[in-house]
């Protein structure tokens, strides 16, 4: 499927995510100046190191009792100088938080600086998470029926003889090497107070626990993001497909 690219976006929030396991030494080789030096090309601000401190609690096994230790820990925060995104470096995962996104180029351009300081680190999980927050500055009841497919609308147009304060669907979907969970439905940003303002969330969130030794990062976000694409193309209808491409400048209210 060739990737659709429109002229806006309801787009929340995309984040990406490496989770990793390392120890004390080889956390400091991550963070040393050179493989900053290199992340700053593409997050050119670097925060000051932020200390964290951790509890650990262990089973003391002769003593058989629990045992406390604290210890404190390096955060690194690096930022887009155009403020669209920012990477978070710990002793567990690098996370990239975008608060604007333009595509999945820009991604796959970010994540090539990851190479050098992911070079001698034991990857357990990656993750890539799309989330589509529908809403339009109008107060009151959207007609989800003109813009998201009706057949994942079913839990949402059931007449519970009640007031709908919300409704999110969970589904899980396996491939080959990763999985897809799905999250969408009518959100209430009020509750449990009354929905006042109608707002739809079609969340995609791929991951895979299933690191080869082999892996490369490019391929598997420009994999995930052709599935992504696909599903996200799946749920929405050609009315929304308009407002994407700026052909309607709003939502419909519910009349």
């Amino acid at each position: 499927m060739s990737r659709v690219i429109y002229n806006r976006n309801f787009l929340k929030n995309v984040i990406f995510r490496i989770d990793y396991m390392s120890d004390e030494k080889l956390y400091e080789q991550m963070i040393q100046k050179g493989n900053i030096d290199e992340l700053r090309k593409r997050f050119e601000i670097l925060e000051p190191l932020q200390k964290v401190k951790n509890t650990d609690f262990m089973i003391n096994v002769d003593e058989n009792k629990l045992e406390q230790h604290n210890k404190e820990t390096i955060k690194c925060v690096l930022r887009k100088k155009d403020q669209t995104a920012t990477l978070t470096i710990d002793h567990n995962a690098m996370v990239i938080n975008y608060i604007k996104y333009e595509n999945a180029d820009i991604l796959k351009e970010d994540i090539k600086v990851f190479n050098s300081i992911l070079k001698n680190v034991s990857i357990t999980r990656i993750g890539l998470r799309y989330v589509n927050y529908i809403q339009d500055n109008m107060f009151g009841d959207i007609d989800w029926d003109l813009y998201i497919n009706n057949n994942i609308l079913g839990n949402h147009k059931i007449d519970y003889k009640g007031a709908l304060l919300q409704s999110i669907t969970i589904t899980d979907i396996k491939y080959d090497d990763f999985i897809i969970r799905v999250q969408h439905g009518i959100h209430n940003q009020n509750f449990p107070a009354d929905r006042v303002k109608d707002a739809f969330v079609l969340d995609f969130d791929a991951y895979t626990n299933d690191i080869s030794t082999d892996y490369n990062l490019e391929n598997i976000v420009e994999k995930w993001n052709n599935q992504i694409d696909y599903l996200f193309e799946l749920s929405i209808t050609d009315e929304f497909r308009k407002v994407l491409n700026d052909e309607q400048s709003r939502l419909q209210l519910r009349k």
